[in-house]
Protein backbone atom coordinates (compact mmCIF):
# COMPACT_ATOMS: atom_id res chain seq x y z
CA UNK A 1 0.00 0.00 0.00
CA UNK A 2 1.24 3.04 -0.86
CA UNK A 3 2.05 5.87 1.15
CA UNK A 4 -0.62 8.06 2.57
CA UNK A 5 -1.21 11.75 1.65
CA UNK A 6 -3.51 14.54 2.98
CA UNK A 7 -5.92 15.70 0.21
CA UNK A 8 -4.34 18.70 -1.46
CA UNK A 9 -7.62 20.92 -1.36
CA UNK A 10 -7.58 20.58 2.18
CA UNK A 11 -4.03 21.88 2.30
CA UNK A 12 -4.75 26.19 2.46
CA UNK A 13 -6.83 25.03 5.70
CA UNK A 14 -4.04 24.15 7.51
CA UNK A 15 -2.44 27.32 7.22
CA UNK A 16 -6.10 29.27 8.38
CA UNK A 17 -5.86 29.19 12.21
CA UNK A 18 -8.86 30.91 13.30
CA UNK A 19 -11.04 32.98 11.27
CA UNK A 20 -14.94 33.08 12.17
CA UNK A 21 -15.44 31.21 8.86
CA UNK A 22 -13.36 28.24 8.41
CA UNK A 23 -15.28 25.86 9.02
CA UNK A 24 -17.42 26.99 6.41
CA UNK A 25 -14.70 27.05 4.23
CA UNK A 26 -13.77 23.58 5.22
CA UNK A 27 -17.34 22.00 4.33
CA UNK A 28 -17.52 23.62 1.01
CA UNK A 29 -14.20 22.48 0.08
CA UNK A 30 -15.44 19.25 0.84
CA UNK A 31 -19.04 20.01 -1.23
CA UNK A 32 -16.58 20.81 -4.31
CA UNK A 33 -14.77 17.41 -4.17
CA UNK A 34 -18.09 15.32 -3.51
CA UNK A 35 -19.93 17.50 -6.40
CA UNK A 36 -16.88 16.36 -8.55
CA UNK A 37 -17.48 12.84 -7.66
CA UNK A 38 -21.28 12.69 -8.27
CA UNK A 39 -20.84 14.69 -11.55
CA UNK A 40 -18.74 11.65 -12.04
CA UNK A 41 -21.45 8.92 -10.81
CA UNK A 42 -24.22 10.27 -12.79
CA UNK A 43 -21.84 9.83 -15.81
CA UNK A 44 -20.74 6.14 -15.18
CA UNK A 45 -23.16 4.81 -13.28
CA UNK A 46 -26.48 4.78 -15.88
CA UNK A 47 -24.30 2.69 -17.84
CA UNK A 48 -24.17 -0.22 -15.80
CA UNK A 49 -28.17 -1.11 -15.85
CA UNK A 50 -30.32 -2.04 -18.48
CA UNK A 51 -32.93 0.14 -20.17
CA UNK A 52 -36.70 -0.87 -21.06
CA UNK A 53 -37.57 0.23 -24.18
CA UNK A 54 -40.80 -0.23 -26.82
CA UNK A 55 -39.93 0.10 -30.74
CA UNK A 56 -42.51 0.82 -33.21
CA UNK A 57 -41.86 1.92 -36.72
CA UNK A 58 -44.08 4.10 -38.97
CA UNK A 59 -43.59 5.52 -42.89
CA UNK A 60 -39.81 4.07 -42.99
CA UNK A 61 -38.93 5.30 -39.47
CA UNK A 62 -37.99 3.52 -36.46
CA UNK A 63 -39.37 5.02 -32.90
CA UNK A 64 -37.79 4.09 -29.81
CA UNK A 65 -39.53 5.33 -26.27
CA UNK A 66 -36.74 4.43 -23.95
CA UNK A 67 -39.12 4.01 -20.29
CA UNK A 68 -37.96 6.52 -17.39
CA UNK A 69 -35.83 4.48 -14.77
CA UNK A 70 -34.40 5.55 -11.31
CA UNK A 71 -30.73 6.32 -11.28
CA UNK A 72 -28.38 3.04 -9.74
CA UNK A 73 -28.66 2.82 -5.63
CA UNK A 74 -25.06 3.45 -5.62
CA UNK A 75 -25.71 7.26 -6.43
CA UNK A 76 -27.62 8.11 -3.28
CA UNK A 77 -24.82 8.11 -1.43
CA UNK A 78 -22.62 10.25 -3.23
CA UNK A 79 -26.20 12.61 -3.52
CA UNK A 80 -26.58 12.63 0.20
CA UNK A 81 -23.14 13.49 1.02
CA UNK A 82 -23.44 16.85 -1.34
CA UNK A 83 -26.69 17.66 0.42
CA UNK A 84 -25.11 17.58 3.68
CA UNK A 85 -21.90 19.03 3.41
CA UNK A 86 -23.68 22.07 1.27
CA UNK A 87 -26.18 22.34 4.76
CA UNK A 88 -22.98 22.52 7.00
CA UNK A 89 -22.07 25.44 5.13
CA UNK A 90 -25.21 27.55 6.23
CA UNK A 91 -25.00 25.94 9.99
CA UNK A 92 -21.25 26.82 10.39
CA UNK A 93 -22.15 30.24 9.41
CA UNK A 94 -25.33 30.73 11.31
CA UNK A 95 -23.18 29.46 14.60
CA UNK A 96 -20.37 32.00 13.74
CA UNK A 97 -23.09 34.90 13.40
CA UNK A 98 -24.84 33.84 16.96
CA UNK A 99 -21.37 32.84 18.52
CA UNK A 100 -18.66 35.41 20.23
CA UNK A 101 -16.99 37.38 19.18
CA UNK A 102 -19.57 38.40 16.93
CA UNK A 103 -22.89 37.53 18.64
CA UNK A 104 -23.57 36.58 22.68
CA UNK A 105 -25.02 33.42 21.96
CA UNK A 106 -24.27 29.41 23.03
CA UNK A 107 -22.33 28.11 20.24
CA UNK A 108 -24.15 24.67 21.00
CA UNK A 109 -27.23 25.88 20.57
CA UNK A 110 -26.50 27.73 17.06
CA UNK A 111 -28.05 26.53 13.62
CA UNK A 112 -29.07 27.81 10.62
CA UNK A 113 -32.96 28.52 10.78
CA UNK A 114 -35.15 27.60 8.19
CA UNK A 115 -39.11 27.57 8.32
CA UNK A 116 -42.17 26.05 6.14
CA UNK A 117 -43.54 29.90 5.94
CA UNK A 118 -42.30 33.11 6.93
CA UNK A 119 -43.31 33.59 9.92
CA UNK A 120 -42.03 29.50 11.06
CA UNK A 121 -38.57 30.62 9.76
CA UNK A 122 -38.59 33.98 11.90
CA UNK A 123 -39.91 32.09 15.45
CA UNK A 124 -36.93 29.72 14.46
CA UNK A 125 -34.64 32.44 13.91
CA UNK A 126 -35.07 33.07 17.34
CA UNK A 127 -33.95 30.05 19.06
CA UNK A 128 -31.16 28.83 16.75
CA UNK A 129 -29.55 32.64 15.74
CA UNK A 130 -30.69 34.25 19.60
CA UNK A 131 -27.53 36.52 20.32
CA UNK A 132 -26.82 37.67 16.78
CA UNK A 133 -26.78 41.30 15.68
CA UNK A 134 -29.02 42.64 13.68
CA UNK A 135 -26.56 43.22 10.76
CA UNK A 136 -26.10 39.54 10.82
CA UNK A 137 -29.73 38.88 10.90
CA UNK A 138 -29.95 40.90 7.66
CA UNK A 139 -27.75 39.15 6.16
CA UNK A 140 -29.46 35.36 6.66
CA UNK A 141 -32.82 37.39 6.00
CA UNK A 142 -31.81 38.07 2.74
CA UNK A 143 -31.54 34.12 1.91
CA UNK A 144 -35.15 33.70 2.65
CA UNK A 145 -34.81 30.57 4.26
CA UNK A 146 -38.28 28.94 4.19
CA UNK A 147 -40.12 27.03 1.81
CA UNK A 148 -40.51 28.82 -1.23
CA UNK A 149 -37.81 31.44 -1.07
CA UNK A 150 -35.18 32.25 -4.17
CA UNK A 151 -32.37 30.42 -2.68
CA UNK A 152 -33.81 26.61 -2.22
CA UNK A 153 -32.31 26.67 1.53
CA UNK A 154 -35.59 25.22 3.33
CA UNK A 155 -35.56 22.59 0.52
CA UNK A 156 -31.94 22.05 1.33
CA UNK A 157 -32.74 21.12 4.50
CA UNK A 158 -35.50 19.34 3.88
CA UNK A 159 -33.39 16.94 1.39
CA UNK A 160 -30.74 16.53 4.42
CA UNK A 161 -33.45 15.72 6.67
CA UNK A 162 -35.03 13.09 4.16
CA UNK A 163 -31.77 11.74 3.65
CA UNK A 164 -31.27 10.80 7.21
CA UNK A 165 -34.20 8.57 7.18
CA UNK A 166 -34.31 7.30 3.84
CA UNK A 167 -32.16 7.10 0.71
CA UNK A 168 -32.15 9.75 -1.81
CA UNK A 169 -32.73 8.21 -5.19
CA UNK A 170 -33.16 10.34 -7.98
CA UNK A 171 -34.94 9.66 -11.72
CA UNK A 172 -33.13 9.68 -14.99
CA UNK A 173 -34.45 12.95 -16.80
CA UNK A 174 -32.89 12.95 -20.23
CA UNK A 175 -30.81 10.77 -22.27
CA UNK A 176 -28.94 11.99 -24.96
CA UNK A 177 -27.29 9.28 -26.95
CA UNK A 178 -23.58 9.37 -28.44
CA UNK A 179 -23.91 6.21 -30.31
CA UNK A 180 -26.05 2.92 -30.14
CA UNK A 181 -25.29 -0.53 -32.17
CA UNK A 182 -28.34 -2.05 -34.03
CA UNK A 183 -29.75 -4.29 -36.60
CA UNK A 184 -31.28 -3.84 -39.75
CA UNK A 185 -32.46 -6.68 -41.61
CA UNK A 186 -29.91 -8.28 -40.41
CA UNK A 187 -27.16 -5.59 -41.00
CA UNK A 188 -25.03 -4.15 -38.10
CA UNK A 189 -25.58 -0.32 -37.78
CA UNK A 190 -24.18 2.11 -35.95
CA UNK A 191 -26.78 4.98 -34.87
CA UNK A 192 -25.09 8.57 -33.26
CA UNK A 193 -26.62 11.13 -31.92
CA UNK A 194 -26.73 13.12 -35.13
CA UNK A 195 -28.66 9.98 -36.69
CA UNK A 196 -31.65 10.64 -34.39
CA UNK A 197 -34.43 13.29 -33.96
CA UNK A 198 -36.12 13.64 -30.37
CA UNK A 199 -39.83 13.90 -29.95
CA UNK A 200 -40.06 14.46 -26.72
CA UNK A 201 -39.49 18.04 -25.85
CA UNK A 202 -35.83 17.63 -26.20
CA UNK A 203 -35.62 14.96 -23.91
CA UNK A 204 -34.37 11.90 -25.57
CA UNK A 205 -36.84 9.29 -24.35
CA UNK A 206 -38.45 9.01 -27.65
CA UNK A 207 -36.47 9.02 -30.94
CA UNK A 208 -36.68 8.75 -34.29
CA UNK A 209 -34.61 6.70 -36.41
CA UNK A 210 -34.90 6.83 -40.31
CA UNK A 211 -34.52 3.49 -41.66
CA UNK A 212 -35.94 3.29 -45.41
CA UNK A 213 -37.41 0.39 -46.36
CA UNK A 214 -38.50 -1.02 -43.24
CA UNK A 215 -41.89 -2.69 -43.05
CA UNK A 216 -42.11 -3.93 -39.54
CA UNK A 217 -40.28 -3.35 -36.69
CA UNK A 218 -39.30 -7.38 -36.30
CA UNK A 219 -36.83 -5.98 -38.73
CA UNK A 220 -35.04 -3.62 -36.23
CA UNK A 221 -33.08 -4.45 -33.18
CA UNK A 222 -31.25 -3.26 -30.68
CA UNK A 223 -27.52 -4.15 -29.67
CA UNK A 224 -25.65 -4.41 -26.77
CA UNK A 225 -23.57 -1.41 -27.38
CA UNK A 226 -25.73 1.76 -25.97
CA UNK A 227 -23.55 5.07 -25.26
CA UNK A 228 -25.10 7.73 -23.70
CA UNK A 229 -24.91 10.47 -21.20
CA UNK A 230 -27.11 11.26 -18.79
CA UNK A 231 -29.27 13.83 -16.55
CA UNK A 232 -30.81 13.27 -13.43
CA UNK A 233 -33.64 15.47 -11.33
CA UNK A 234 -34.89 15.14 -7.74
CA UNK A 235 -38.34 12.66 -8.15
CA UNK A 236 -41.65 13.03 -7.55
CA UNK A 237 -41.41 12.78 -3.86
CA UNK A 238 -38.45 14.81 -3.21
CA UNK A 239 -37.81 18.03 -2.22
CA UNK A 240 -36.84 20.56 -5.49
CA UNK A 241 -39.15 17.57 -7.08
CA UNK A 242 -38.16 17.93 -10.84
CA UNK A 243 -35.15 19.71 -10.98
CA UNK A 244 -32.02 18.82 -12.54
CA UNK A 245 -30.13 17.35 -9.48
CA UNK A 246 -26.44 18.88 -10.41
CA UNK A 247 -27.03 22.19 -11.78
CA UNK A 248 -29.63 22.32 -8.57
CA UNK A 249 -26.66 21.90 -6.18
CA UNK A 250 -24.40 23.91 -7.66
CA UNK A 251 -26.45 26.75 -7.52
CA UNK A 252 -27.26 26.03 -3.71
CA UNK A 253 -23.36 25.88 -3.43
CA UNK A 254 -23.13 29.08 -4.98
CA UNK A 255 -25.09 30.94 -1.87
CA UNK A 256 -23.57 29.53 0.45
CA UNK A 257 -20.02 30.50 -1.07
CA UNK A 258 -21.95 33.89 -1.35
CA UNK A 259 -23.13 33.33 2.15
CA UNK A 260 -19.56 33.08 3.73
CA UNK A 261 -18.12 35.98 1.06
CA UNK A 262 -21.18 38.72 2.54
CA UNK A 263 -20.14 37.49 6.05
CA UNK A 264 -16.80 37.88 5.90
CA UNK A 265 -16.80 41.17 4.25
CA UNK A 266 -19.15 42.68 7.09
CA UNK A 267 -16.78 41.17 10.54
CA UNK A 268 -13.66 41.10 8.66
CA UNK A 269 -10.40 40.31 11.21
CA UNK A 270 -13.06 37.97 13.80
CA UNK A 271 -11.54 35.10 15.23
CA UNK A 272 -13.64 31.88 15.97
CA UNK A 273 -14.93 31.55 18.98
CA UNK A 274 -13.41 27.95 19.17
CA UNK A 275 -10.17 29.73 19.03
CA UNK A 276 -11.11 32.37 21.40
CA UNK A 277 -12.04 29.52 23.85
CA UNK A 278 -9.10 27.31 23.50
CA UNK A 279 -6.70 30.41 24.12
CA UNK A 280 -8.09 31.06 27.58
CA UNK A 281 -7.60 27.48 28.88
Amino acid sequence: MGKETWPKFYQRLILDNGTAFRGAHLKLLRADHLLEELEIAIRVLPQTIGKQFLIGTSDETVNITFLSDRMPLQLSAALGDCVHNIRCVFDHVAVALAAPPIGTGNPNKSSMPTGKSKNAYEGERAKKMKGAPPSALAIVDALEPWRGGCNLVRELHELDIMDKHRLLVPAIAEMHIRSMGAEVRGAPITITGKDVRSIADGRNFVIEIPCPGIKSHTEFKLTNSLKADFSIKFDRDHPCAGELVLPTLKRIRATASDLVEKCETAFPGVVSWRAMRGAHR
